[in-house]
């Protein structure tokens, strides 16, 4: 048709209006994105870009058209400091809105700053190094020629682990990074979570030196509102050739992260998120606060960079800005609002209320068939749904019959062993504290 001079503005008005798609490439999504869209549809096929382009490909992106304006919206409060914003569905990855100038810093390496906390927290958790009400001292120190200081430039003498992150206080973390020990910190987060970028080698990497981009950051991320599941983000839905056959579809790839560790992966990540909500209501990220839906977050500060991490309802995402001359802007100043106003626009069908949670009586009757627990356990994998962490699984399993729990156990092993052994251990370790 095109060969004919027939151009799609002139066949569309001819054309029953419900069967027109218009998903491929929309003119409103910005050049960039339909590179990085390319990019990622050619290597879904394993082709190279120059091979998909002349191939006759048509590609469905995971864009929420409606989430996406909001999104756009949103960035012009902070569009001249060449901001980017990532919006993704916690449990399948998809990205629903994605949002930045043409200087395309999603994929460019920038400073995290104390946006890097929460995983070496993470690992204290695991390790029982570190309790939310430990006390830690928040006074001078020096390191060699390093002496680290608060953003506030305060010492407040005794903080509580739980405070000194809802606060991002430089100096008591810098004292948590060492009691769970640079080389076991640094392993957990390059090795374990995987999130790649380039690490200095000194200790100025527990105040966030590390340079990653932010689609690496929030894919790494992924793991803490789908309790230690990984998620890999996907722009492109679905892949058709030119005679409609579909050659991709997005199936959620997903992947536990191998951490071991005193206390359970699910028992240390429910104590990380609890404080990174306090985050919202009362610490750094405060002003990106929405009431009546469940949300949690990190702010980020580096010289040139300001970070905001969050979840909120079912979707999780990252805003990040970024300068060239120093600014006085802060991850929670600057970046927590804009996602304040993406939550506030969110669609409904991506809201939940905070008070809405998965309870046995809801995926079934107490005494929980196999399937009803195979079925909560795929949603604690973060399959398309809802993410439950490792106690709503206990607390399933606590209700149910001794046979019950036995078979409901085995059908856990066959997803994941490691998991099962730690409801497992749990589960006797409650059962031991019963008995007289």
């Amino acid at each position: 048709l095109l060969e004919k001079g027939l151009h799609w503005q002139k066949i569309e008005p001819t054309l029953p209006q419900a069967n027109i798609q218009r998903d491929f490439l929309e003119p409103e999504v910005p050049p960039w994105v339909k590179n990085l869209s390319i990019d990622e549809a050619a290597k879904r096929l394993g082709l190279s870009k120059t091979e998909f382009l002349d191939g006759g490909y048509a590609v469905k992106l995971s864009l929420d058209s409606q989430l996406q304006q909001v999104a756009n919206t949103a960035l012009s409060a902070v569009r001249e400091y060449h901001p980017a914003i990532i919006v993704v569905e916690s449990t399948t990855g998809r990205v629903l809105a994605v949002s930045g100038t043409e200087y395309n810093v999603l994929l460019s390496r920038r400073q995290m700053g104390s946006l890097i906390k929460p995983l070496y927290y993470l690992e204290g958790f695991l390790q029982h190094e570190i309790t939310p009400s430990m006390m830690l001292a928040d006074i001078p120190f020096t390191l060699g020629d390093w002496a680290p200081q608060n953003f506030d430039r305060r010492f407040r003498g005794t903080v509580t682990v739980e405070e000194a992150l809802r606060l991002s206080l430089n100096v008591p973390s810098v004292r948590v990074y060492l009691r769970v020990g640079p080389f076991r910190s640094l392993d957990f987060i390059r090795e374990t979570v995987g999130l790649k970028g380039n690490y200095p080698n000194d200790l100025t990497i527990s105040l966030g030196t590390v340079e990653s981009t932010p689609w690496q950051v929030l894919e790494a991320y992924t793991l803490i509102p789908n309790g230690g599941v990984q998620t890999e983000l996907c722009l492109v839905d679905q892949i058709n050739d030119r005679f409609g056959n579909t050659l991709y579809k997005h199936s959620p790839l997903v992947k536990r992260i191998e951490a071991e560790g005193i206390l359970p992966l699910g028992e240390a990540m429910d104590i990380l998120r609890q404080i990174l909500k306090s985050v919202v209501t009362s610490g750094t990220g405060v002003s990106a606060l929405v009431k009546g839906i469940d949300m949690g977050g990190k702010t980020g500060t580096a010289r040139r960079d300001a970070w905001f991490f969050s979840w909120a309802g079912r979707v999780m995402g990252l805003v990040s800005i970024h300068w060239d001359e120093p600014l006085n802007l802060t991850g929670g100043g600057n970046a927590a609002p804009v996602w304040r106003e993406i939550v506030e626009g969110l669609p409904c069908v991506f809201r939940r209320p905070s008070e809405e949670k998965l309870r046995p009586a809801l995926i079934g009757s107490l005494n929980a068939s196999v399937h009803t627990l195979q079925d909560t356990y795929v949603l604690s994998l973060g399959w398309p749904t809802d993410v439950e962490s490792f106690s709503k699984l206990l607390e399933v399993l606590l209700e149910s019959s001794e046979n019950e729990r036995i078979k409901l156990l085995s059908e856990i092993n066959e997803y994941d062993p490691q998991m099962a052994s730690e409801l497992w251990r749990e589960i006797q370790r409650l059962e031991d504290g019963k008995a007289p």
